[in-house]
This record gives structure tokens, C-alpha cells and sequence, in this order.
């Protein structure tokens, strides 16, 4: 009868069958095999609810019927399968152990239960499951993919390999065989090798679902973005035409769709994208927050509140509902943050069977700490843009410094990663190998102190420090929070950032910068000259605001307040930074005309090359910084071109990077706590010439005498806190 049902739903009777089974049972309610039938039918059409009362009542009648016979069994077994897609794994694993109560050498229950195990993340158990069917049937091809992926979700490559040659001797050419070999070769970066194989998976069975998600996924990685929508709507197209109702499948391909039009900066096809799938699956893993931030960008507030506290109801409860970079536009909360990045962390060590005992770990005996720093960013990127005069002003005597690089972008296309590279003797270039690979490397090189530029943002492989392959770890400067990770000992930060309140959201240790933990570069490019400000599309006769902050940290709060402030000075205009995306533009031109600002006062400038950029930022007389996430390395780019920037300081050290550094330069006047506040003061700076000279004089002056601008310095202090790490764990 499942087969009948099964021809039904491609033939797309399925709902008249149902239909017609709902009329027997009113007329036959004891016929306990019209409940199964109608179970069966159910479950095919992904009304898993409703299925589970009919097999429940199916059930009872059939034992008060026929007792637990072997029809009974493979009734029963539905069940299971019905509460494994309703996500109670534990419920489903205790039904079918109770099976096997009743005949212990049914191989396919042992399967479900290891199925359920790997869907719930305990790769361990799962394995152990799928021994389990082999032992009872060695041929079963499914097992072996199933054991394989389960070693490959615990980064143990040797057998996951092993049990795909043992199943590749049953039959070599199965098209979900090839794609499980090809999952494990994209772990391993053998890039390849995996489409190879997905490629000859497809020509197979055109059909191969993973395949073509794999397919998708592994171009837009490749940045051949135009490759992947174009397999990842394959999908699509395979999955509407079924009735299978593979949600998360479904949303996963319209996800990678979004991804691939972000990376293109289309930023409507992203948000439209993420939209499609949130009405597919409101569950799929941080959806919530990728919608959020598309919304963002697009500077489309429709709805915005609505999808944050969806956020907020919902991280309580131990779910994926955003990333740890979203977290911080959300809510300056940062118990919100550190219970994202916890959950987030949490994830990434289950990957990993590693145990954090600080007793477990390796202490070396060096004559000079061992300093590593790993990160993708060594190019033309923020926070290589920061970093680099402090590589160059580095104590090669007393230190050994190492770097340990996965960046796909080519060191060789600007001024400041070729400075960075030249100021290292030992650098790694490790974009192709796997985190396992990676950490041994490490290992090899008695690292004591690795340092992760990274954090939680884009492309970062925080994997690698949950395999713990240095004794002392820390976060530091990409991530501008905690990273709620075990396996990371320490962040940097500085006395600004940290406060009573927010300090205990903390997972690591906190070291302690004198001045702000933000490093400069001070050797950087400086404009000297000046433009003529109508060639700019700016006024001569107008107070320039200006904020060259990201569209996605330009939220409609602190947006009101620029508005109200170009209501009470009529003699100003706001500038603000452009990326090419109309929809943006024309939601900004439009919210500001229902707050009675012509459109004529909001000007946009193109992005520009790093000196171009700096130069133009020289021509503004005030910066208004975002909230609940202000500027960070184009706060310090305003104030080393002499712009005098007003931040909010709120509660989390993603509100407060640039409070850190006006303080370090004691430019606290230009530090307000509140929307009010900070209204009045940009009101007060951009109508009273006297006292906006006055701080930019200041400012200028502050540039010269105090730390925040002297790299050399700021290298001498990070290094006291690396000698000062390295003579504890001598102690050891």
C-alpha cells in the first residue's frame, strides 16, 4: 500500500486518495489498516502531525486486532520515521528500541536510530547505530555513507575514507556514494577532486539532490557565482516539481542563491532570497538574521522590528536563529551577544573531541614566546589596514613571530599585505588545507601563543582553535565581542570597552590595553591637498554631516535623529557613503522625506580607492557615528584626516570601539551616552564656529602628543602583554 501511495504522489492524486481513505474510515473507524494506509499517505505529503494520530490509532487497533506481529513491526517503524521528521529524535530512538525489544534483526531500525542520532549531532552514537546494521546486513550501502559522514562531521577523514572504499566495493559507481566521497573531499579543500566527482554523480542520476546543492555551494566558495545559482536552481526547479516537501533542502538552495547575489552586492536579491526561504522554513539555521541584515542593507525597515524580536524570543531556547556578527545590530544587549556567540561556539565543538583541560595541554620551553597570528585578512582589508605597522614595529629579537594565512585573495595586490608579509620571516600560506592540517601545523611549530584575527566574521575558521593546537589562545580586533568559546582563553580589550555591566558577557579572560585596543598605522597615507567641495556634488556654504559607516549599520533609530538634526540646521546637508544599489538610495531618499528632509540634502559618493576615500573624508566637517554598532576602522580614518567624529557609547563594545578611541585621545566631549545627548551636541558643534574650531584644534593637537596614533608604542604594550602570558605557562 506504500507504494500505492507512493505512485499516487507522483501522480499527483495524492490529496484524493487521502480524501477517500477519511470516507472509509468514518464507515470502518476498527479497521485498523485504513489508519495505516492513511498515515502512510500523510507522511508521503509531509503532514507528519496528522500522521502520527492516524499510525497512533492504527497501532492500538492493530494490536487490540492482531497483536504485534511483523505487520505490527513495519507499522510501527513508521511511527519512528514520522517523529524523526518531526525533530523528536529522542522520542523516535526510544520507539524503535522498543522494536527491537520485540525482534532485535531488523537492520533498518538499527539505520533509523542512527540516523536519528547524526540529524541530532551525536556522531558518536550515530556511529555505533550504523555498525550496528552492518553487522546484521554487510551490504547495506547506505550504512557505510551513513558511518562515513558521521566520521567526516568529527573531522576523522582516515575513516570516513575507509568506509567509502568498503561500500565502493559493493558499487562503485552509486550516484549518493560518489557525492558522500565529494562531501569529504570539499572538507579536505580538495576542490577538485570533490567536483569531479559530483560532476560524474550528476551525469549519473540528474535527479542527485546533495549533489546539485554541493554543486552550488562549492562554485559560489569558488566565486563563480552565476555557476551556482545556476545549480542551485537545478535544485530548485527538481524540488518543486516533487512532493517530497524537503523544506530545509529547498531553503538551503534559495539561501546559497541569496549568498552569491551579497557577494555581487545585490542587495535586493539577497533580501529577496532569504524572504522566499524564511516562507519555506522559518527554522533554517540563522535565517532570522540573515534577514535582518539584508533588510539592513537595502535600508528596508518595513517589518525590521518584527524579525528582531523574533530574534530575541527565540535565542533563549538554544537555537541557530542568527550569527554572532548579526547579533550585534540587533540589540545593544550583550547578554544577547555572548548567548549567540556561545551557541555558536557550541556547534563548532561538537565538531571537535577535544578536551580543553588546561593539564592536557603541551607547554613548550622557549627561549622566546612563539607568537602566531591566524587569519583570511591579509590583504587589502580593515583590519590588515590596522595592523600592519604593528607587524612592522615588532620585536624580532625577544619574539618569534609566526603567520598562519587562509585568505583566497592574492598578497600580492596591495601596498599593505605586501608590508604585512615582508614583516614576517615565518608565513603560512594555508588557504587549501583542512583545520586538522592546519593545527598540527601549529603544533609543529610550538606555537605558545596564538592569536585569531578573525572572531566571529566573515570567513573565519574559529574551527581551528576548537582542536586547541596552542596552549594560550586569544581573540583579537576583527570580532568585536566575545567568542563565547571554551577553547579561547583571552580577548583583548581595553578599560573603555569593558565595563562593570557588560564584563561579566564575557567568555574569555580580559587582558587590558592602557590607551585603545585598536592599533593604527601610522605611517599611512595622509591628504595634504584639497578639493574644490562642488566636485564632490557637496555645497560650499553647508555643514557637512557625513557617515561613511555600511548601509547595514544605519538602523532607523539613529537615523530619526540625523533627520531631526537637519530639521533644526537647516545649513547642513548629510553625506553619506553609496554602493552602488538604487533600492537603498531611493529607501533612504524616501524615509527622509517623511521626516520633511528633501531629497537634495542627502548626498551620496561612490566608494573609492583607500586614499581617494581619505581624501574625501577630509572634506566633511563632522562625523555621525551609527548605533547600536558605531565605527570602528573608519572612526580612526576620520580622526587621522583631522574629522571630528560624535559617537554613542552604549553597552556593548561594538557600541563603544569608537568612545575606545576619542578617549584614548581625550576627545570625551565628543562621547554621548543617549540619543538626546548626541542630538544636542551634533546641533551645538555644527552652529557655534568657535567651539567646532575649538575641537578640531583639539583634535589635531591630540593626534600628536597622545598614544592612539604612535604604533610603536602600541607594539611595546601588546608585546608586555605577551611576555607577561608567556612567563605564566614558563611557570607551568
Amino acid at each position: 500500500m506504500k507504494n500505492k501511495a507512493l505512485l499516487l504522489q507522483k501522480g499527483k492524486k495524492l490529496k484524493l486518495y487521502i480524501e477517500n481513505l477519511r470516507h472509509k474510515i468514518s464507515q470502518e473507524s476498527n479497521n485498523h489498516v485504513l489508519f495505516i494506509y492513511i498515515a502512510q499517505a500523510l507522511f508521503l505529503d509531509a503532514n507528519y502531525k496528522e500522521s502520527l494520530e492516524y499510525i497512533d490509532n492504527g497501532l492500538l487497533l492493530h494490536i487490540k486486532n492482531k497483536g504485534k506481529d511483523k505487520d505490527y513491526i513495519n507499522a510501527s517503524i513508521l511511527k519512528g520515521n514520522i517523529l524523526t521528521e518531526l525533530k523528536n529524535y529522542n522520542q523516535a530512538i526510544l520507539h524503535y528500541q522498543k522494536l527491537l525489544n520485540i525482534d532485535p534483526n531488523i537492520f533498518h531500525i538499527y539505520h533509523h536510530i542512527a540516523t536519528c542520532y547524526f540529524k541530532d549531532d551525536n556522531f558518536y552514537e550515530a556511529i555505533n547505530y550504523y555498525k550496528k546494521t552492518l553487522d546484521i546486513n554487510p551490504s547495506f550501502l547506505f550504512a557505510y555513507i551513513g558511518i562515513s559522514d558521521s566520521y567526516r562531521k568529527i573531522n576523522d577523514y582516515s575513516n570516513s575514507l575507509k568506509y567509502l572504499s568498503l561500500a565502493q566495493q559493493i558499487d562503485n559507481n552509486n550516484s549518493l556514494l560518489l557525492t558522500a566521497k565529494a562531501a569529504l573531499f570539499l572538507d579536505q579543500k580538495k576542490f577538485l577532486s570533490a567536483l569531479a566527482l559530483l560532476k560524474k554523480a550528476i551525469r549519473i542520476d540528474e535527479s542527485n539532490e546533495i549533489a546539485l546543492m554541493n554543486l552550488a555551494v562549492l562554485f559560489k566558495n569558488k566565486k563563480k557565482y552565476k555557476l551556482s545559482i545556476n545549480y542551485a536552481n537545478r535544485l530548485i526547479e527538481i524540488l518543486n516539481n516533487s512532493k517530497n516537501n524537503k523544506y530545509r533542502l529547498l531553503a538551503s538552495a534559495l539561501c546559497n542563491i541569496g549568498d552569491c547575489y551579497l557577494l555581487m552586492s545585490n542587495f535586493k536579491e539577497y533580501k529577496n532570497y532569504y524572504l522566499k526561504a524564511f516562507d519555506i522554513d522559518n527554522e533554517y539555521p540563522n535565517i532570522l538574521g540573515y534577514i535582518i541584515y539584508s533588510k539592513l542593507f537595502c535600508a528596508d525597515w518595513k517589518d525590521l522590528n518584527f524579525f528582531k524580536e523574533m530574534v530575541l524570543k527565540k535565542v533563549t531556547f538554544d537555537k541557530q536563529v542568527t550569527t554572532p556578527f548579526i547579533s550585534l545590530i540587533i540589540k545593544d544587549d550583550p547578554k544577547l551577544q555572548y548567548e549567540v556567540s556561545k551557541n555558536a561556539s557550541k556547534f563548532i565543538s561538537k565538531k571537535s573531541d577535544v578536551n580543553y583541560d588546561k593539564n592536557n595541554l603541551c607547554y613548550y620551553n622557549h627561549k622566546k614566546p612563539r607568537i602566531a597570528y591566524l587569519s583570511s585578512d591579509f590583504y587589502d582589508h580593515a583590519t590588515m589596514n590596522l595592523m600592519v605597522a604593528i607587524f612592522e614595529n615588532q620585536n624580532n629579537k625577544n619574539f618569534d613571530y609566526y603567520v598562519f594565512s587562509y585568505s583566497n585573495y592574492n598578497h600580492k595586490n596591495s601596498d599593505v599585505s605586501i608590508r604585512a608579509k615582508k614583516a614576517f620571516k615565518n608565513f603560512y600560506m594555508i588557504n587549501n588545507n583542512t583545520d586538522e592540517e592546519i593545527a598540527n601545523l601549529i603544533k609543529k611549530n610550538e606555537i605558545d601563543i596564538l592569536v585569531d584575527l578573525k572572531g566571529h566574521t566573515k570567513d573565519n575558521r574559529i574551527s581551528i582553535l576548537s582542536l586547541r593546537p596552542a596552549p594560550i589562545q586569544i581573540t583579537f580586533l576583527g570580532f568585536p565581542g566575545t567568542s563565547g568559546a571554551e577553547y579561547i582563553d583571552y580577548v583583548i580589550l581595553d578599560k573603555f570597552l569593558v565595563t562593570e555591566e557588560n564584563k561579566k558577557y564575557f567568555s574569555e579572560k580580559i587582558l587590558l590595553m592602557p590607551d585603545s585596543y585598536q592599533p593604527t598605522d601610522n605611517k599611512r597615507y595622509y591628504p595634504e591637498g584639497s578639493l574644490v567641495k562642488s566636485n564632490l556634488g557637496l555645497p560650499e556654504d553647508k555643514f557637512i554631516f557625513c557617515s561613511f559607516n555600511n548601509p547595514y549599520k544605519i538602523q532607523p533609530e539613529i537615523f530619526e535623529i540625523w533627520m531631526e538634526i537637519l530639521n533644526e540646521n537647516i545649513n547642513s546637508v548629510l553625506w553619506l557613503m553609496d554602493y552602488d544599489h538604487a533600492e537603498t538610495r531611493e529607501n533612504i531618499y524616501k524615509e527622509a522625506s517623511k521626516r520633511g528632509v528633501n531629497n537634495k540634502r542627502i548626498i551620496f559618493t561612490k566608494k573609492s580607492p583607500t586614499n581617494e576615500y581619505l581624501l574625501k573624508l577630509k572634506h566633511a566637517d563632522l562625523f555621525l557615528d551609527s548605533y547600536p554598532v558605531c565605527a570602528h576602522t573608519t572612526a580612526s580614518d576620520a580622526l587621522w584626516v583631522d574629522l571630528p567624529l560624535l559617537t554613542i557609547a552604549g553597552k556593548t563594545m561594538s557600541s563603544r570601539v569608537a568612545g575606545s578611541i576619542l578617549n584614548s585621545l581625550k576627545l570625551n566631549e565628543l562621547i554621548t551616552y543617549n540619543f538626546d545627548d548626541y542630538k544636542k551636541q551634533a546641533l551645538k558643534i555644527s552652529r557655534d564656529k568657535n567651539y567646532y574650531k575649538k575641537i578640531k584644534q583639539k583634535l589635531i593637537k591630540q593626534k600628536q602628543i597622545s598614544n592612539f596614533f604612535n604604533s610603536k608604542t602600541y607594539t611595546n604594550n601588546l608585546e608586555t602583554i605577551y611576555k607577561k602570558l608567556y612567563s605564566e605557562i614558563k611557570k607551568v
